[in-house]
């Protein structure tokens, strides 16, 4: 039996009162809440409430850790303010219960500006020697080990899962800073750029035989060709070296350990968001197998054919639509009326999806919440008769 979800933030349980939340939620026929349990820097323009229009926070934890798991790891959670008057995650908890409804703790976990910026070591290095400050490396022992202290110390919490995100390696792009780029998208490129050399990654790398020199020389020459004009011949060419086809399965293998070692210590299932390509982010549900418990995809489109398209080519690869997830968004652009989230879901349904999980309750404006009623009745209707 699928679930029927909602994204939220642990401040609109606090600054709109917890138990109107869980009973919106549960109005809407959702029987489960995904709450940011860790969370990036953000600046949120708030639609519901009264006083201030806009919430802002740096990258920080939203519930009250306990230091000893940590003692391993120089990492350390950064917690929020809220986290001063309340633990805002066993707040929800409580709500949620109330209501009947499932706890999953979203969690992002590498991304992560504060940390980044803190620990300088720890975060991914491109060819050219640029920290990445928003990316925590997965090959990082001292990142790896904060992972599981992380997911130890959410297993204390009466969850239903662990939403996982960011729990892989950072491609180009979603910085902390405002990102000037001068120039049209280009995937290729963007890939390279966002390969991580850092040391721990040529450790593991010189582990599997492969001396990475050589191929850091030619991204360095060849992504510096591309920002230079140089046409994107060379750049299709170098994905047939067979040092970086080697360089992408051990970033495959950096990946898939981590997750194996941070489920292995979770008393709560994984259920792990897909973002990006398995060359940028080194990941991939055929990679995660055996460690993995559901896989989500974020099908942010008012496209209803490319939302079951996607949902289909995910089922496909789990073999199991019990264990995708579809991910909606509920407002505009992807929901521009109730129509569209209506068709989309409906569209996840038929693509094979047994769960389906709405961006998100904070964001939208409070009139979009009897459209999610509506798909998740949709949505309800055609997974069934599948």
């Amino acid at each position: 039996m699928g679930y029927r979800t909602i994204w939220v933030y642990p401040w609109d349980f606090l600054l709109l009162g917890s138990e109107r939340v869980a009973q919106d939620i549960a109005s809407a026929g959702l029987d489960a809440v995904s709450c940011a349990a860790k969370y990036h820097s953000v600046e949120h323009l708030l639609c519901r409430g009264k006083g201030n229009r806009f919430f802002a926070a740096t990258a920080s934890v939203y519930f009250r850790p306990q230091r000893r798991l940590y003692q391993k790891t120089s990492l350390q959670p950064i917690l929020s303010p809220l986290c001063q008057q309340t633990d805002p995650l066993a707040e929800v908890c409580r709500a949620a219960d109330k209501k009947g409804l499932k706890v999953i703790a979203w969690t992002v976990f590498l991304h992560d500006s504060a940390l980044g910026r803190r620990h300088p070591d720890a975060c991914m290095v491109n060819a050219f020697g640029d920290v990445y400050y928003s990316n925590l490396c997965p090959a990082n022992p001292e990142v790896r080990e904060f992972v599981r202290a992380l997911v130890q110390d959410l297993s204390r919490y009466p969850l239903f899962a662990i939403e996982c995100e960011s729990l892989h390696f950072g491609g180009v792009g979603h910085y902390h800073g405002h990102e000037k780029i001068g120039i049209p998208p280009n995937p290729p490129l963007w890939t390279l750029l966002g390969l991580c050399f850092c040391p721990h990654c040529r450790y593991f790398a010189r582990k599997k035989g492969l001396r990475l020199a050589g191929l850091r020389s030619l991204v360095e020459k060849v992504v510096l060709g591309a920002l230079q004009g140089g046409g994107n011949g060379e750049l299709k060419r170098t994905f047939k070296e067979p040092d970086l086809k080697a360089f992408f399965q051990i970033r495959a293998e950096i990946v898939s350990s981590l997750v194996a070692e941070a489920r292995s210590v979770s008393k709560v299932p994984f259920s792990f968001i897909l973002m990006g390509s398995p060359q940028d982010i080194g990941a991939s549900a055929g990679s995660l197998e055996g460690a993995v418990d559901r896989y989500e995809i974020l099908a942010y489109t008012h496209d209803a054919h490319q939302v079951r398209q996607l949902t289909e080519d995910l089922v496909r690869q789990v073999k199991d639509g019990e264990r995708c997830v579809t991910g909606l968004q509920a407002y505009y652009p992807a929901s521009p009326n109730r129509q569209t989230l209506i068709a989309t879901a409906t569209a996840a349904a038929e693509g094979g999806a047994k769960n389906i999980s709405f961006y998100h309750y904070g964001i939208m404006p409070p009139s979009c919440l009897d459209w999610v009623r509506q798909a998740v009745h949709a949505f309800g209707k055609k997974a069934v008769a599948a």
